[in-house]
């Protein structure tokens, strides 16, 4: 009885000694930072980092959940040395930055293919601006305040196409809805694009004449409210492409199998052949190189050519529809399986015909916009009397689904708009439906 007690006792103790330490007070104030300029960086160089923010202890550690860069903190207080990897380094870098008091809020740090340059003030007026003549480039920038609106001087020769792409909101999270306009010598604004890739704009022009050109980026609030008038602020950072003629928008499909050999389609503006057809091996593409499966996505880019596209990596079969008819249709696949398309015709109805048996449960997921594409979509669920099961027009539809009977069913997908073209891309997910857990929190 007494060993008992005793041993009852001391976990006791170590219960609340152990809450204890949970109260006890951290180790230092815990490091702010709003931002990370620049944002981004090119494949197999060195760049030097301002993290904006407080650190009231100096050097702090960084943690990142991509190994391709690393970053060294240098003598003066938020600043990086980043060396970023030639190899496997592309797309999305999730970063924190930390000391035993704490951590920041996620930052995000986005590598590309092509040569980078910063923003260099005052470029607000036509007589402040210097030409841009290293095209296809990436230019950093911030839209520091409010009212803020920074331009850039293009050259285009008569029948040359420009493309021109902000990355703010998708990518780097930035809470800004922006704007692309191209103005004329004149002053016109001869295109206005204000939501392409999600949120963030892209414009297309060909030019009827030569001469020089303004490109002029700004934003509004991304959640709308009383303010009338353009957005800035310390954490209103922004990459903008520029990009002559050719432009990687995407692949077809958007996934590639973990279990068979995918041919990948590259989709965007003026593609030179010989680049617009990739095999994926499997297993050699989707392992890393120390020979390790990879979990996300994976990023792809043509040297040379501005864009890139990212595909994710699937268990099943995956099919693709890019047929260039008005009504595009597939021939039946059983399922689990993973579809991928895009409209190119104005008022194009995607077609996905499936094969199910009756009272089995899947999971339907379509997915445009969260991947930086435009579809507002309108899609449904038809079976083989062409009897709609289901309807749905949210930006991102998901839903369960139980067959009422086996046989031959059909999904049907169409842009609201009836818009078409490089920008109009997809994946549709049809999934068994298993027991899952979804955690949700405000914190970044």
């Amino acid at each position: 009885g007494l060993t008992e007690v005793i041993s009852v006792s001391r976990y006791l103790f170590l219960f609340l000694a152990f809450g204890e330490m949970l109260s006890l007070p951290s180790f230092g104030e815990v490091p702010e930072t709003t931002r990370l300029f620049p944002p981004g960086g090119m494949q197999g160089r060195i760049v030097t980092v301002k993290a904006t923010g407080k650190f009231p202890v100096w050097p702090v550690s960084v943690w990142t959940d991509r190994s391709q860069c690393q970053w060294k903190p240098l003598a003066e207080s938020g600043t990086f040395e980043v060396s970023i990897a030639a190899q496997e380094a592309l797309g999305v870098h999730l970063i924190r930055l930390y000391t035993p008091g704490g951590s920041t809020a996620v930052r995000r740090f986005v590598v590309g293919n092509l040569v980078e340059f910063n923003e260099v003030e005052p470029n607000d007026k036509r007589s402040e601006l210097t030409l841009q003549t290293e095209i296809p480039a990436v230019i950093n920038g911030i839209l520091s305040k409010s009212g803020d609106a920074d331009c850039y001087l293009v050259r285009l020769e008569k029948g040359e196409t420009l493309i021109a792409h902000v990355d703010a909101h998708h990518q780097l999270r930035t809470p800004v809805d922006s704007t692309l306009e191209l103005i004329d010598a004149r002053q016109s604004i001869v295109i206005r694009n204000l939501d392409s890739s999600g949120l963030d704009p892209r414009i297309v022009y060909r030019a009827q004449h030569s001469g020089d050109f303004i490109v002029r980026v700004f934003g509004f609030p991304e959640t709308p409210d009383s303010t009338i008038g353009l957005a800035g602020g310390d954490g209103f950072v922004y990459r903008l492409t520029l990009a002559k003629n050719s432009f990687l928008s995407g692949v077809l499909p958007l996934a590639v199998s973990r279990t068979s050999d995918t041919s990948l389609v590259a989709v965007g503006w003026n593609l030179p052949e010989a680049v617009k057809k990739i095999l994926f091996k499997t297993p050699q593409d989707t392992t890393d190189q120390k020979g390790e499966s990879r979990k996300g996505p994976i990023v792809i880019s043509i040297p040379g050519i501005a864009g890139q596209a990212v595909v994710a990596i699937v268990e099943n079969p995956v099919v693709t529809l890019s047929e260039p008819t008005q009504e595009a249709i597939h021939t039946a696949q059983t399922l689990p399986g993973t579809f991928s398309g895009s409209l190119s015709l104005p008022g194009q109805i995607a077609v996905h015909s499936i094969t199910a048996a009756k009272d089995s449960r899947w999971i339907v997921s379509f997915e445009s916009q969260s991947l930086g594409y435009s579809i507002d979509p309108m899609l449904s669920l038809v079976d083989s009397d062409g009897k709609v099961l289901h309807a749905n027009d949210e930006p991102s539809p998901t839903f369960v689904w139980q067959v009422p009977a086996e046989g031959q069913y059909k999904i049907l997908i169409s842009d609201r708009q009836r818009l078409f073209g490089p920008s109009q891309m997809y994946r549709l997910s049809v999934q068994p439906e298993t027991p899952r857990v979804v955690i949700k929190t405000d914190l970044d």
